[in-house]
């Protein structure tokens, strides 16, 4: 198929008035676990975030040649301690590891065997990594990447160096398929998404078999699950020497995105469009940014890149569509995620809806802390959720349930005897507080807070006893005895009605607004006209909000 390459001008600028709208918040920097490296160079890590907000992230360990799993829950102070993922007796190549998360939260990582040569997905079952083989080939650079399906099944774009191939690996629900995508070896990591179409776009970095230039190429599946691709063809690269990463993302469209470092003129590339028209701009020209890079879009289809300026850390560089098609000035000035030198190998990059950044990359240097895997984020967090229970008279509430759901995993606190509430350490989302306590209610029932951008107080309950009582259910009323009935509610309507059993209304105790709080009603044995009703059993029916209820009373002579 034929293809049309727009090529911008390198060193355009845009237009006075037209810079980027969006800019990343302040960054802050976790230093999630110390390693032991002469050097993290090829190095690879994944960054994920889940609907609860917790943080999954996966690196390669050079002490110990592993793929440790770590995650962050929201609400938690600290990040736990990374553990070992798949086979116990993998040696694992560090070049690559990949990680993404089904629709059940979970975590997948792709990683390469140099002990058995083998290709391996594992996922976690409960407290238990499950391993399964997706290919057999000896590999010296196993570049590796991963998307889910959205019935929820993996897909792997994979370096095949003993078929010299790129291949895809196809998880049906129960076992692995391989498909070769082009009979060409990828010479840098590339990248594979899956649209809402169910297709997978692939982008990646070769060696043309034809021409032996370095070239970086774009391909989608000619349907969803076909497993046969149009393309991946020339995008650009002619004359390279040599190019470095390449990734990839998709937009609500499902148009692609794409970055790529062209180590020839030392440039970071943006292209985007479809298989037979791309759009390329240049990011930066400025040393050597994008070597390691990473892009993700934001829900309003607008691409963020980050990048390793080599000796100057990590850079987030971000910008609208259309303007970012306009060249390096379109891009305006990138966010530093982390001006520390030795940092940014293995950069991976994420966003929130809200488009904030979650990265996860390196610190290669010799002075301590580093080397060690560190976390980035532009997102707000260490945030709090606070409030106090009390009743209709302002006395706090002890022994109350609230809950918090949203964005986070299913947490609770019981009041004090202060009645207060605490919640910390949250990430920027969407959070309900529910108080809760045997036979009590409150106002409101519930507290939605969202989305969370800063921490939030006096998020304050009313609550108290939801209930029904009658001092006496047979009384007569010829002696001047009366029913005394005591109800506790919340604030609204409130009915009390008598009847007779054939459903005919004897008499309209109470048929208004209350306040929430405890009231008490009698009942004289009079009908609407005031007289004593006759002896027999009646009907008494409660409605108010949180109760309902009806009962029997008895009228004798």
């Amino acid at each position: 198929m034929k293809k049309t390459v727009v090529v911008l001008a390198w060193g355009a600028v845009l237009a006075a008035g037209a810079a980027p709208s969006l800019r990343a918040a302040a960054p802050s920097v976790d230093s999630v676990y110390t390693i032991t490296a002469s050097t993290t160079m090829g190095y690879r890590t994944a960054v994920a975030l889940d609907s609860q907000n917790t943080i999954h992230a996966a690196f390669f360990n050079p002490a110990t040649y592993q793929i440790n799993y770590v995650k962050r829950t929201n609400g938690s102070a600290a990040w736990g301690t990374p553990v070992r993922v798949g086979d116990v007796f993998d040696v694992v190549h560090s070049s690559y590891t990949a990680m993404a998360l089904d629709a059940s939260r979970v975590p997948h990582v792709i990683y390469y065997s140099r002990t058995s040569a083998k290709l391996r997905r594992t996922r976690l079952s409960g407290a238990v990594w499950l391993t399964d083989d997706i290919d057999t080939f000896v590999s010296t650079f196993p570049y590796v990447s991963l998307a889910m399906t959205p019935d929820n099944n993996p897909r792997v774009l994979y370096n095949d160096e003993e078929s010299t191939s790129t291949k895809l690996g196809v998880w049906s629900g129960s076992s692995w398929s391989t498909f070769t995508v082009t009979n060409a070896t990828m010479t840098a990591p590339g990248g594979i998404a899956v649209g809402s179409d169910g297709r997978a776009h692939v982008a990646v970095n070769w060696v043309n078999p034809f021409t032996f230039y370095h070239e970086i190429a774009y391909g989608a599946e000619t349907s969803p699950g076909s497993n046969a691709f149009d393309g991946p063809s020339f995008v650009v690269g002619s004359t390279m020497t040599t190019a470095g990463n390449v990734s990839l993302a998709l937009d609500s469209n499902n148009v692609a995105h794409i970055a790529a470092f062209e180590e020839w003129q030392g440039n970071l590339l943006y292209l985007t469009g479809s298989t037979t028209t791309v759009v390329l701009s240049t990011v930066a020209t400025t040393g050597w940014v994008g070597r390691a890079n990473s892009i993700a879009v934001d829900r309003l289809n607008r691409p963020r890149i980050a990048a390793l300026d080599d000796g100057a850390g990590v850079k987030l560089f971000q910008c609208d569509l259309p303007v970012c098609t306009g060249g390096v000035g379109s891009w305006g000035v990138p966010t530093v995620v982390d001006s520390t030198g030795t940092t940014g190998e293995g950069l991976d990059l994420k966003l929130n809806i809200y488009g904030s950044a979650f990265m996860t990359y390196y610190d290669g240097g010799a002075v301590a802390p580093s080397p060690a895997f560190l976390f980035a984020t532009t997102a707000n967090r260490g945030m709090s959720l606070a409030g106090t229970v009390r009743d209709n008279t302002a006395a706090p509430i002890a022994g109350v349930s609230v809950a918090l759901n949203g964005n986070v995993i299913p947490d609770s606190i019981v009041t004090p005897a202060g009645g207060t509430f605490l919640f910390t350490d949250l990430l920027e989302g969407m959070y309900v507080l529910t108080p809760s306590k045997p036979g009590d209610g409150f106002e409101p029932p519930n507290r939605t807070v969202g989305p969370l951008m800063a921490s939030v107080g006096g998020l304050d309950f009313i609550g108290g006893p939801v209930a029904f009582s009658q001092v006496d259910n047979l009384f007569d009323p010829a002696k001047g005895q009366v029913v005394t009935m005591t109800y506790s509610v919340l604030s609204g309507g409130v009915s009390i009605r008598i009847y007779a059993l054939n459903g005919r209304l004897v008499k309209n105790l109470v048929d208004e607004f209350k306040s929430i709080g405890t009231y008490t009603v009698t009942w004289d044995g009079r009908n609407e006209e005031g007289k004593i009703v006759a002896s027999g059993i009646y009907l008494l029916r409660v409605v108010a909000k949180g109760v309902k209820t009806i009962q029997k009373i008895a009228v004798v002579k």
